[in-house]
């Protein structure tokens, strides 16, 4: 193994990783070697600090009550709505209006912490942005800095005529909110 390779776990030669501990006295085949140190680099890779990552909002499902002559005929029903959304007045930017964030000076925005202890190294998310790379010096009133407000909205559903019982309606972007820019879920 070359000092090349040493950062590489996907280039280690087990054939030479065997050769070492027969030196010692122990013999490993291939296979054993494989379980030992195959799955690490797929862990390690991961990035644990998601929390910028834009995500669809949740879907709503709710139950709609309608007559057999408004089944028959169809009909339009307005649903009242309270759910989680965007706050008003910092538009999901979790910061007071008119301040900016900086970028995070422990982990120097990447969101993780690297420690490198011996031939490991290990990444944890790092505990002064939460993983958000950012810091906000200046969080929202109205949200506490969450980003997220709630919300009253009238959604009015057109009921085809000839429904069956049972049948489901789906309304795109009427349900709940996404994250960091991410569509709404559907109702």
């Amino acid at each position: 193994m070359t000092s090349d390779d040493q950062g590489d776990m996907n280039n280690v030669n087990m054939d030479d990783i065997n050769e070492i501990f027969k030196n010692f006295g122990f013999g490993f085949n291939k296979r054993d070697m494989e379980d030992v140190f195959g799955g690490f680099g797929d862990f390690f890779s991961q990035d644990f600090g998601m929390h910028n990552q834009v995500s669809r909002g949740k879907d709503i499902q709710t139950a709609l009550n309608i007559s057999f002559e408004e089944a028959i005929r169809g009909v339009t029903k307005v649903v009242h709505l309270n759910k989680p959304d965007v706050c008003s007045t910092c538009s999901g930017s979790r910061m007071k209006p008119g301040t900016s964030k900086s970028t995070c000076s422990s982990c120097r925005g990447t969101g993780r912490l690297t420690f490198q202890q011996g031939p490991m190294i290990m990444q944890q998310t790092c505990s002064t942005c939460g993983g958000q790379g950012e810091k906000i010096a200046h969080p929202c009133n109205t949200c506490r800095g969450t980003g997220r407000g709630t919300s009253t909205s009238k959604v009015e559903i057109k009921v085809p005529a000839g429904i069956n019982e049972g049948q489901t309606l789906r309304m795109a972007g009427k349900g709940y909110s996404g994250m960091n820019g991410g569509q709404s879920g559907d109702l």
